[in-house]
């Protein structure tokens, strides 16, 4: 703490909540790299500048629940259908499955029936990462 060094290889800073539901405004607590509110353990993920949130919602579930941490990893590629921390607008974000389009478009796709995907143009969106881990919280 002394020296302000977040780098520690076991650990994983939890900045925030994300929306799991309908796209809402977010921060993520304005944290520098590698520091944030808590921090989990490091587990298997590789990815040095991954960080975790606490999913807020239930468009992901059964799958992702409310409550539980998403590890975001920057660093790795979302592929057709993968589970990203999408950026919509300047301030929104969300949870969603994505699965790219025809034409420059992605659909973000939830898990849970009673919400309704979103179609937006690929370069009106930002990937923030993809999901690599889930841990579920008791």
């Amino acid at each position: 703490l002394l020296t302000g060094s977040p780098l520690r290889p076991d650990r994983i800073p939890l900045l925030s909540k994300i929306p799991g539901g309908e796209p809402a405004a977010w921060t993520d607590g304005e944290y520098p790299a590698g520091f944030g509110e808590e921090y989990v353990p490091r587990g298997d993920v590789t990815d040095q500048n991954s960080f975790a949130l606490i999913v807020d919602g239930d468009s992901m579930s059964p799958r992702i629940n409310s409550g539980d941490i998403v590890i975001i990893s920057p660093g790795t590629t979302v592929t057709n259908r993968s589970i990203a921390a999408i950026a919509l607008n300047d301030d929104d974000r969300t949870l969603k499955k994505v699965i790219f389009l025809k034409d420059n478009k992605v659909l973000l796709q939830p898990e849970n029936e009673n919400y309704d995907p979103l179609v937006c143009d690929l370069d009106s969106i930002k990937i923030i990462g993809r999901v690599v881990e889930r841990r579920e919280r008791l």
